[in-house]
């Protein structure tokens, strides 16, 4: 598992991440992103595969973006973590961190 990958952003502004999974098949996994207040609060914004999440498995990473709306309303600290199903069903949590959103000015 990656932790402590911790990335700041601007309310309203939209963000692409891309994540870097070393020694992990990502050859027809399935992967969803989430970011919530707590570890433990109510989900903010979600991606998945299936809707938001492009794998690269040839490189090794996986990129999902944050569009404008998404973020527009929010201010502060967040938890946010990312799933791994690999090919046989296998599950575990590749990336966990902080969001820090800064309020925008305008």
């Amino acid at each position: 598992m990656t932790q402590g990958q911790n990335f700041t952003m601007y309310a309203g502004d939209t963000k692409e991440i891309v994540v870097t999974i070393p020694d992990v098949d990502l050859l027809g996994a399935t992967i969803k992103w989430a970011m919530l207040k707590t570890a433990t609060g109510p989900t903010i914004i979600q991606r998945s595969t299936t809707v938001g999440i492009i794998v690269d498995a040839d490189a090794g990473t996986f990129t999902f973006k944050l569009e404008s709306a998404d973020t527009e309303n929010l201010y502060g600290q967040y938890y946010h973590e990312a799933e791994l199903t690999d090919v046989l069903g296998n599950v575990s949590t590749i990336m966990t961190g902080a969001v820090f959103i800064k309020p925008s000015s305008t």
